[in-house]
Parts: C-alpha cells; structure tokens; sequence
C-alpha cells in the first residue's frame, strides 16, 4: 500500500515537473495559421454575363398587355399587328431580337481583401501545403452596375391604352443590381507546392489548387443568380517564420469561362412601352448564356504557429491542424506514433520533439521523447 503511493507520487513529481519544462514551448515551428491583414491587400472582381434570348416559336421570348381577368381587370391588352377593331384577349407579341449583356467590375477600385490560410512547411525537403484557404475578395465593398435588356418588336396594337405601337429596337435599364459578396475558397484538404529558401528562416512557395469562386449579388434587392465559378490556380508567395510566429504575402488570378445551357425561361419582368405607356410583361426565354469571371488577389498575412498536439482537423482523420486539441488530434497521433504515418509534405506526424532535447522541435526520429511532448501539450494546450 505504502508503495504503491509512494511510485504514483514519483510519477505525478514527473508529470509535474515536465509540464513546467514544457511551458512556453508547445508549439510546432512547422505549422501557421495566418490571418489576412486587409488595409494592406488589393482584390479585384469583374464579371462579364452575354445572354441571348430564343427568339420565335411557341416559347421564344415576347410581350405581353399584363391585363388578368381576375387579378388586372383593367390592365393593357395587346395584340400583334395593325388592329383597328376592339379586342378583349390578350395576345403575345413575340419579340424580333433580345439578349441582355452586362458587365461589373471593380478594378478601378480595388477591395481590401480579408481572409486567412494555414500553411505548413517541410523547408529539409523543400515542400509546403497550404489549407484551409478562404478570401472574401469585396470584404464589404459591394460593386453597383445598371444591367440592360435589348429588345426589338413589330408593330402591335394595345388597347388600355389605345394605339397602335411601332416596331423597334430599344435598350432598357433592368434595374439597380449589386455584387455583394464574393468569396474564393480552396476546393480539397490541402494541396502540397514547393519551398525555396531566400534567406534564414525565409522561403517563397507555390502551392497549385483548384479555387471555387461564389458570389452574392441581388437585382433591386432581390437575389440575382450568379453561379459558382472554379478552376485550377496557382497561390505563390513568401513567408518569413519569427519564433512564434510568421508572416507573408501571397497571390493568385483566376479566370473562369462558363455555358449555362438554355433554354431557360425567366420570371416574366414589368415593361413600360415607350409610346402610350403601356403596362406590359417582358417574357424572356434565355439561349446559352456566357459567363467570364476574373478574380485578383494581392494579400499580405501573419499569425501564431499551432500547438504541437494540434495535428488534426475535428470531426475527421484529415492531419492538419485547425486550432483545437480534440480526440482527434490524440487518436491521429497515437496511429501515426505507431505506423510512423507521414503527412501529406513528407513530414512524420508523430515528430514533434528533439531525442532528449527542445520540445516542439522536430528531429526526424519518432521515439518516447515525442509521446511525452504530446501528452503534456495535449493536457496544457
């Protein structure tokens, strides 16, 4: 009995006396998150849309009177043509031409981008991965632009008011639309590039991956569908590690091209005719419809390294570190502490500790040094 207490009391000396020698140096030097500084970035947005109209036949696109017999009694009634009798239907009035092409942009005034990455660098082997990479491009400065329609018609009568209406060709306002938000996210995990040392504890890197693009942009308030863009980038940059912490710049373009396959019938939209005023319904019926969007960025970051026992995402077996201590963090080290894992830039996940010396310094051996580091970090954090 007296022996038992007297070896839990050795072993609870020890573990008080390593998380004391511990203190202070938990974190792993290989690992950063880091969080865009905006006032020191640029972003660009602009967004190119070239949507033609189906013209003809039974659903192309066309005019209509927005009288209702039940809900507008007393709206415009139209017919196609020269009609000089009184008429009580409503008929469409196809159009002759149609499409609607636009464009936004702010690359006269570029945003202040916000955001943030975790990179994690291998510099022995020449290899970095970053993760977790998200940007809101406008962070807060939404681009205004006026989106236009043209449609042309042949002469149709109306009737409330009465008169008859040339054909034409006209170009209208749709409306005030706004781009709202506009976010690049990085599409997998992490995606492994290439470290090159510039100096001591200086290195640039280039890291390719593929980036989704999403926008929200409203038209007189109302959602205005912009779908999402995504292709493959490069983010290169530099970075300089500073004890604690590090920090850098980084950048990428992207330019995407989509077709979104018509035909597509839209909402019908509120038409005034430009002669008597009519109140008439624009029906339009979109052919494919062409999408250019480019995206800029021009950022600089800094931020703390992460804990050494921070080596897992929550919630799955992914090992990169997402600044929390959790039982995944634990359960990933103890399988790779077994099976000497490596991560996905060669580095074994389980070194996290100098043979007999620095914690949070890897030395390239797995061994009880490394388990006791990752005990006593686990529980300080």
């Amino acid at each position: 009995m007296h022996a038992h207490h007297a070896r839990t009391g050795r072993t609870l000396t020890a573990l008080t006396g390593a998380l004391l020698l511990s203190a202070g140096a938990s974190a792993d030097p290989r690992n950063y998150r880091l969080t865009i500084n905006p006032p020191a970035g640029s972003g660009t947005f602009s967004l190119t849309v070239g949507a033609p109209f189906v013209i003809g036949g039974a659903t192309g696109s066309d005019l209509i009177g927005s009288y209702d017999p039940v809900s507008n009694a007393t709206g415009t009634r139209t017919r196609p043509g020269l009609v000089f009798a009184n008429f009580s239907d409503n008929q469409r009035v196809p159009l002759t031409t149609g499409s609607s092409n636009f464009s936004a942009s702010n690359t006269s005034n570029p945003s202040r981008p916000a955001g943030g990455l975790t990179i994690l660098i291998n510099p022995e082997a020449g290899s970095c991965a970053l993760a977790g990479l998200t940007v809101d491009v406008l962070n807060g400065a939404p681009i205004a632009f006026t989106p236009t329609v043209t449609i042309g018609w042949s002469t149709f009568t109306e009737r409330n008011p009465t008169g008859f209406v040339p054909g034409t060709t006209t170009t209208q306002p749709l409306g005030n639309a706004s781009i709202n938000a506009v976010t690049a996210t990085q599409v997998n995990t992490i995606d492994v590039g290439t470290l090159t040392p510039t100096g001591p504890n200086q290195y640039t890197f280039s890291v390719p991956m593929n980036v989704r693009v999403t926008a929200d942009a409203t038209l007189d308030s109302q959602p205005f569908p912009v779908d999402p863009q995504s292709a493959a980038v490069v983010v290169s940059g530099s970075l300089t590690v500073a004890g604690a912490s590090a920090s850098g710049g980084a950048s990428t373009s992207l330019d995407a091209n989509q077709v979104q396959p018509g035909p597509s019938a839209q909402p019908p939209l509120p038409f005034t005719e430009p002669v008597f005023g009519g109140n008439l319904l624009l029906r339009i019926t979109l052919g494919d419809v062409t999408v250019t969007a480019a995206t800029t960025v021009n950022v600089q970051a800094a931020g703390p390294r992460f804990a050494i026992a921070d080596i897992a995402t929550a919630g799955s077996a992914a090992p990169v570190p997402d600044g929390f201590l959790t039982g995944d963090d634990f359960d990933l080290f103890i399988q790779a502490f077994f099976s000497e894992q490596r991560d996905a830039i060669g580095r074994l996940i389980a070194d996290v500790a100098s043979s007999g010396g620095t914690l949070g310094v890897p030395d390239g051996f797995i061994t009880g040094d490394d388990f006791d580091a990752v005990i006593v970090a686990f529980f300080t954090g």
